[in-house]
């Protein structure tokens, strides 16, 4: 039983989650049943003709997706017990011998299914969250979240039977937080479909819109503001972007946001909204809105704990042969960023900062040429963010 913490509809299950699951899927024999289990906001809720849609093609691959509704962290979710409970009857009716938590907040599902059941733990995308959400400002220090949070990923990683780090660097901070060596610690960074995020791949209706960016030097950012990303300073990058880049700079804001609240801001800097174009589409189309891009910004808010995660939008750019504009300390991605030029760091939050950076990565492109630098950063991408890593790693968790 695979556990997240995401809603089906979520961009985190789509890009993140789903791919990983039809691989597993392909390394356990078809007669051993795999349950995908969802945490569902009211927000992002399947109709029951969707439900029906997405259950029969799941169960095609062998996949049974069970889910429960959201709620808010805190006594609330008393009333998950009869989803709990319903859970501990399928892993016993349904022989499961394995709980896969994804990430840490669906890690905590598996553990306590796993201590109620005696089956083994296995945790996927492990990397801090707790510390994540206090460095970010998302939660206070002494807020029970974070307290709860903290002490159950230190259980998990001494329970758990293998670790699926998103960096290397995950076993150091699990040694100096958790206190704790990892027992089975395996590395997949966030691999990424080249057959989606395919810069070729351009519907028509897309290519006739795509005229409004003729001549305009264009910028894309697919995501959100506050918590883990950049808020006001992103704002602050783009007008700076604009000034750097002159009249031919266009933003491309893929963003479920308010566009009250974009326009407030741009208001703010007076900046005009003529230089916008800011949509909401699904996961599967970013790709064909993105390859129109010029290049990418991955505003994630530079904290200490972020060094261990794996971000899947950085990913995607270099798929598509963006060079992106990213914040320091992320990941293995703003190290990769220098060492193998697929754009420039941030190393300060602050507009001499923004025009460093932003002058470097039109120099990327002026030096290589649009094209030979996407194909340069999409070969790269292919050596290090390929499925075939993922393959690796869970045909030598569970091809035996």
């Amino acid at each position: 039983m695979i556990c997240t913490y995401f809603s089906y509809r979520d961009g985190l299950t789509q890009a993140y989650t789903l791919p990983y699951v039809r691989i597993i899927r392909n390394f356990i024999p078809s007669q051993f049943p795999v349950y995908l289990l969802t945490i569902e906001k009211e927000k992002l809720r399947l109709s029951e003709k969707e439900l029906s849609k997405v259950r029969q093609e799941l169960t095609a691959y062998g996949i049974y997706l069970v889910s429960l509704p959201y709620v808010s962290p805190g006594f609330s979710m008393i009333r998950w017990l009869p989803g709990l409970f319903r859970l501990i009857l399928v892993s016993y009716s349904k022989r499961i011998d394995t709980l896969h938590g994804w990430c840490t907040p669906g890690g905590s599902i598996a553990l306590f299914l796993s201590i109620i059941t005696r089956k083994r733990l296995v945790l996927d995308s492990f990397e801090p969250h707790a510390e994540v959400m206090l460095e970010t400002g998302t939660w206070p220090r002494n807020s029970i979240r974070f307290r709860i949070l903290f002490s159950l990923e230190k259980i998990m990683a001494r329970k758990s039977a293998a670790q699926i780090c998103c960096t290397s660097s995950m076993l150091d901070y699990a040694r100096e937080k958790y206190g704790c060596r990892l027992s089975r610690p395996m590395v997949k960074p966030a691999c990424v479909s080249f057959e989606l995020f395919n810069r070729f791949q351009k519907n028509k209706l897309i290519s006739q819109q795509s005229l409004a960016f003729e001549n305009k030097f264009v910028c894309i950012y697919a995501g959100k503001f506050g918590g883990l990303y950049l808020d006001d300073e992103f704002f602050d990058l783009i007008d700076t972007a604009r000034s750097v880049i002159g009249d031919r700079f266009h933003l491309l804001l893929l963003s479920e946001e308010s566009s009250d609240r974009i326009a407030l801001q741009f208001k703010v800097r007076q900046i005009p909204l003529c230089v916008l174009t800011h949509l909401h589409v699904s996961h599967v189309d970013v790709p064909k809105w993105a390859s129109l891009a010029d290049f990418a910004v991955a505003p994630y808010k530079p904290v200490k704990s972020r060094r261990h995660a794996a971000p899947i939008k950085v990913s995607e750019y270099w798929a598509l042969g963006l060079p992106t504009v990213i914040t320091k300390g992320i990941a293995d991605d703003s190290e990769l960023v220098e060492s193998k030029r697929l754009g420039s760091v941030i190393l300060e939050l602050n507009r001499v900062s923004y025009v460093s950076a932003i002058n470097a990565v039109l120099e990327l492109i002026n030096i290589e040429g649009k094209e030979n630098l996407a194909q340069r950063i999409i070969s790269v991408a292919r050596e290090i963010r390929s499925f075939a890593i993922a393959e690796r790693v869970y045909r030598d968790l569970y091809a035996k």
